[in-house]
């Protein structure tokens, strides 16, 4: 599911609760570290109080890390197909992992493209006028 989506059902749910209409404490691992950040930045009412991330990949992820022998042609090819689908519509939008990819050779892409991240990352590629 979309991470997007799966902040905005939260928020709801959160926000429907009366037992944490005063607040509410989060720790997330990994994965679910960087969700409840977007939770916290996005859903203000109820007030998250306190959040301890734990292993999450705030900056992203990028690469193919430890794949069976490093030389391989598997894993070339796993990694390339990785560099050239994962800012598509179609992956970030079905493919959660891609929703938190960050490709550091590819930052204009990364802020263009990613739906996620880059804009919880406070990275998207804004047009503002100039002064």
């Amino acid at each position: 599911m979309n991470a997007n989506d799966q902040v905005r059902e939260v928020c709801g749910q959160l926000a429907a609760d009366p037992h944490l209409k005063g607040g509410y404490n989060a720790i997330g691992f990994s994965q679910g570290g960087q969700f409840l950040r977007a939770v916290a930045q996005r859903c203000p009412s109820p007030p998250m109080l306190n959040l301890i991330s734990v292993g999450g990949q705030h900056q992203g992820v990028f690469g193919f890390p430890r794949c069976p022998g490093e030389s391989s042609h598997i894993c070339d090819w796993i990694r390339k197909t990785l560099d050239l689908g994962a800012y598509t519509p179609a992956v970030q939008e079905h493919l959660v992992q891609a929703e938190y990819w960050h490709d550091p050779l590819r930052e204009e892409d990364y802020r263009k493209s990613s739906i996620f991240l880059a804009d919880i990352n406070q990275e998207r590629v804004r047009s503002c006028p100039v002064r």
